[in-house]
């Protein structure tokens, strides 16, 4: 849902009509129209840092990914990995801080390569996912992205019969109450 298209033209039609007082948002690619519109903006940007134009609401991933390395080294792991996604901002700074934080502690740090391509169904990456938890030296601690990575995580877990925690422990991001539940 971080790549989702569809919503492009609702947004345009909403902002031509004028009854918009403001607009909390990602990042879209018409983000000169909303601008031109001259509509209030939040954003929390997804790609990058900060969207000019906008007040941004910026979250210290450098430090989440800290936090987590620092979460699985006191639980006294020696083998670490890092799942995030491909292409987006934070999930990037929030892996780099967790591998830089594991390597000051002497480790190495196995880190996922998601497919490329945007918007790759769950279904394709699955047995991707899968695979790589499988050739990961056991017991390992694994920091994914967000919660909703850490779900993928755990369900590509059960496809490959790997135990929860004793194997595999996990940690997310965000506490997404939906998910954690």
């Amino acid at each position: 849902h971080y790549h989702a298209i569809d919503w492009k033209e609702k947004v345009s039609d909403r902002l031509r009509s004028g009854k918009i007082d403001g607009i909390i948002m990602r990042e879209p690619d018409r983000i000169d129209e909303i601008i031109r519109c001259r509509i209030p903006g939040i954003c929390a940007p997804v790609t990058k840092r900060i969207v000019e134009g906008f007040i941004n609401i910026i979250i210290d991933n450098d430090a989440v990914g800290r936090l987590g390395a620092e979460h699985l080294l006191h639980c006294g792991f020696r083998h670490f990995a890092y799942c995030g996604f491909e292409g987006i901002y934070w999930s990037g700074k929030r892996g780099e801080a967790f591998r830089g934080r594991i390597a000051e502690a002497g480790h190495p740090c196995y880190v996922y390569e998601p497919p490329k391509a945007k918007g790759a169904l769950w279904e394709k990456e699955e047995p991707l996912l899968v695979k790589w938890l499988k050739s990961l030296p056991k017991p390992v601690g694994i920091m994914a992205c967000n919660d909703d990575r850490s779900q993928h995580v755990l369900d590509a877990c059960h496809m490959a019969q790997i135990h929860v925690p004793s194997e595999v422990a996990i940690i997310g991001v965000d506490n997404d109450e939906f998910i954690c539940r």
